[in-house]
C-alpha cells in the first residue's frame, strides 16, 4: 500500500500526459480507493478535461461520479455545462448529486434550469445540492422553488434551502414574502 501511495503521488505530480491516463485507468479498475486517485487527478498539473468527459459515459456509477466531480475545475470549457446537465436523469443518485454540485461551480443558464428541476429529485441529498447550486449560481429566479424546500421532510434539505436563499441575497425577500402569504 505504501508503494502504491507513492506511485499515485508521483503520477499526480507528473506533467507527462501518460500519467493522467494511468490514474484514470486506475480509477476505472478500482484497484485503489477512487477518492484517493481523484485527489491526485484534481491536483495534477495536467488538465485532461476530455478524459474526464469520457468518464461520464462509463457503465460504473463510481466512475461517472468522479468524472462529474472532476469537471467542476473547468468553468471555462464550453462543453462542460452541457455534459454535466446530461447527467440530470442518471440512475445513480450519487452521480446526479455530483453533476448538480459541479454545475453550481461551472454553469450559468442551463445549469440553473437543471438544478431547478433537480429540486424535486427523489433523493434528498440531490435536492439539497440542487438548492446549494442555485445559491452558488445566485439564481434569484429560482427563489420560490427553493423556498418550497423549507418545508421538506429532510432537515438537510431545509438547511440547504435556507443557505441557498441567503446566498441569493436580499433581492429574493419579496419572493419569500409572497411565499409566506400563500403558505
Amino acid at each position: 500500500p505504501e508503494v502504491a501511495s507513492v506511485g499515485l503521488t508521483l503520477l499526480g505530480r507528473s506533467a507527462d500526459p501518460r500519467a493522467a491516463g494511468i490514474l484514470i485507468d486506475a480509477l476505472r479498475q478500482h484497484r485503489y480507493p477512487a477518492s484517493r486517485i481523484a485527489v491526485h487527478l484534481e491536483h495534477s498539473p495536467l488538465r485532461p478535461a476530455e478524459e474526464y468527459r469520457a468518464l461520464l459515459a462509463d457503465g460504473d456509477g463510481v466512475v461517472r461520479f468522479w468524472g462529474a466531480t472532476l469537471l467542476a475545475q473547468y468553468p471555462d470549457v464550453p462543453w462542460v455545462e452541457a455534459a454535466l446537465a446530461g447527467l440530470e436523469l442518471d440512475p445513480d443518485a450519487r452521480v446526479r448529486k455530483a453533476a448538480v454540485q459541479s454545475l453550481g461551480k461551472v454553469g450559468s443558464g442551463l445549469a440553473a434550469s437543471v438544478a431547478t428541476r433537480m429540486l424535486k429529485d427523489s433523493a434528498s441529498f440531490v435536492r439539497a445540492h440542487a438548492a446549494r447550486a442555485l445559491g452558488e449560481l445566485e439564481h434569484a429566479e429560482a427563489a420560490a422553488a427553493v423556498a418550497e424546500l423549507l418545508g421538506d421532510a429532510d432537515w438537510w434539505v431545509r438547511t440547504a434551502a435556507k443557505e441557498s436563499l441567503e446566498m441569493m441575497g436580499s433581492e429574493v425577500w419579496p419572493v419569500l414574502m409572497r411565499c409566506l402569504d400563500h403558505a
